[in-house]
């Protein structure tokens, strides 16, 4: 019997090129197909890029399936923690008061929200659009960092158990705020008095004399500057106006201080409880000025949890410390979280027109 003289093919190669007969795609079609792959895969990165800048650190959400040993090995110690990232928001903050102060002359509407008033129904009075352009939002946001700065590290102290420092830092923090305040304040409105005695800016109606100018300086100075006012609504003023928000730093600068101190050696969910509850209270009483500083104790006190115990450790007690409790935020509580500070913002903003 005479033999073949063809090789036969192995089963697999045959099988696979027959799928690939029976499957093959026009060359249009393949390219149309990894186009869209291409496009899909960019939008996924360019989305999971935005949120991982835009979205708040303890707001990112941790793999499910990460191992106890992981969690521990990602906890940094508390003193590693840095605010100088703040600096850098109070420059944005501080620009965008700047551009208010000098749009806000020859377009007052500015103020308002689209369609609050005649006239607000520019492209700049959209939602978020509006924040450009939106001094009084920098200033909630100022009240924010000033509530975070200034509890971060008494609240470093407490976690430390440290409480010897903690009261250390907490005497020197209130004996040195009145002086971080009011002392560049009175150099900032003094050199307002002097414009008026050099006759560079002269009030309207006023006969300039060095002891009614004197008078006038000294009287505003100290009623402006006065922290037992208790209003944190911006008032006409010859002397530097914009000084409006020295006594309410300072006014609850020192409710700051005696929160701290008064739940110093509490848990520490009974500590954000507290706070949240006195967050809402200040809100019911138009205390938004306060409720933007209890803020600012919630958000230090969920950076330091974040960094030292990672960012799937729970925030309610002596749990955290022992390593019982863990959870991982989900989409809808993000939702909820968002859509719940954007109402909380426009009550805060409501209370400012007020």
């Amino acid at each position: 019997m005479a033999r073949t003289s063809y090789m036969p093919l192995p089963q697999r190669e045959s099988r696979r090129s027959e799928d690939n007969t029976s499957f093959a795609l026009p060359h249009h079609e393949n390219l149309s197909t990894s186009s869209l792959h291409f496009l899909s895969r960019r939008v996924r990165t360019t989305a999971a890029t935005l949120h991982g800048v835009l979205a708040p650190s303890f707001l990112h959400r941790s793999p499910r399936n990460a191992r106890p040993a992981d969690i521990q090995a990602s906890r940094v110690p508390s003193s590693t923690l840095s605010t100088d990232w703040l600096d850098g928001l109070r420059g944005v903050a501080s620009f965008v008061v700047f551009l208010f102060h000098h749009a806000v002359w020859s377009h007052p509407s500015i103020r308002w929200g689209y369609g609050a008033k005649e006239g607000a129904t520019s492209f700049f009075h959209l939602p978020i659009v509006c924040l450009i352009l939106h001094g009084r939002s920098m200033v909630a946001v100022f009240f924010v960092i000033s509530g975070y700065a200034l509890s971060f590290s008494t609240l470093q102290s407490i976690h430390k158990k440290d409480h010897d420092k903690l009261f250390t830092r907490l005497s020197s923090s209130v004996f040195r705020r009145a002086i971080r305040l009011y002392l560049p304040s009175v150099v900032s409105a003094s050199f307002h008095y002097m414009a008026q005695r050099f006759g560079i800016k002269q009030r309207k109606e006023h006969v300039s004399t060095f002891t009614s100018d004197t008078t006038d300086f000294l009287v505003e100075i100290t009623s402006r500057l006065s922290p037992f006012s208790w209003t944190a609504v911006p008032i006409e003023a010859f002397y530097n106006e914009h000084l409006w928000t020295i006594p309410v730093e300072f006014r609850n600068s020192l409710v700051l201080f005696v929160t701290l101190l008064g739940l110093s050696r509490t848990k520490c969910s009974v500590r954000m409880l507290t706070i949240t509850g006195l967050f809402f209270y200040c809100l019911v009483e138009r205390q938004w000025d306060t409720a933007l500083f209890m803020a600012g104790i919630v958000l230090a006190e969920a950076n330091i949890l974040q960094e030292r115990y990672g960012e799937r450790a729970f925030i309610m007690g002596d749990d955290v410390e022992k390593g019982r409790v863990e959870f991982a935020i989900s989409p809808k509580t993000i939702q909820v979280a968002v859509n719940a500070g954007l109402r909380i913002r426009y009550l805060a903003l409501l209370y400012v027109d007020a």
